[in-house]
């Protein structure tokens, strides 16, 4: 597998991250335990639609990728804040994306740095909102 197919294959991996990751932010909860009775109540298959289980469990549904108060997108704990959710959203997405590109990929270390650069930046960009997948991938 040549360095284009694998770079093209880690973008498309990072783009299913992303996606995955850009899907809480239109569902938004109050706190913890409402963001875990959505995701409880979205996980079995077939799916009950968004907007029962966001009814049922005190959410809401919006378009704006970002959530607003009193709808946190990231409620960890009562006491965290958003720099220490982005900071482990860029440490997660830089884990399983960015650290899955092998060395043999490229020739010269220079051009296995560049690539793994551009990776941890586009999840930085994510992570902070702001980026959209589509930007983020192309990073």
């Amino acid at each position: 597998m040549g360095i284009i197919s694998k770079v093209l294959m880690c973008v498309l991996m990072l783009g299913l991250v992303l996606q995955l990751a850009q899907v809480e932010g239109k569902s938004c909860c109050k706190n913890t335990a409402a963001r875990l009775c959505y995701n409880t109540c979205r996980f079995p298959t077939p799916k009950p639609p968004r907007e029962v289980c966001a009814s049922l469990c005190g959410c809401i549904i919006q378009k704006e990728p970002i959530c607003k108060p009193p709808y946190p997108s990231f409620n960890l704990f009562r006491d965290s804040e958003e720099p220490v959710s982005i900071q482990y959203c860029s440490m997660g997405c830089r884990s399983s994306v960015c650290a899955n590109m092998s060395i043999n990929d490229v020739d010269g270390s220079n051009g296995m740095e560049t690539i793994v650069e551009r990776c941890g930046q586009g999840c930085d960009q994510f992570c902070k909102g702001y980026a959209s997948i589509e930007s983020s991938v192309d990073a």
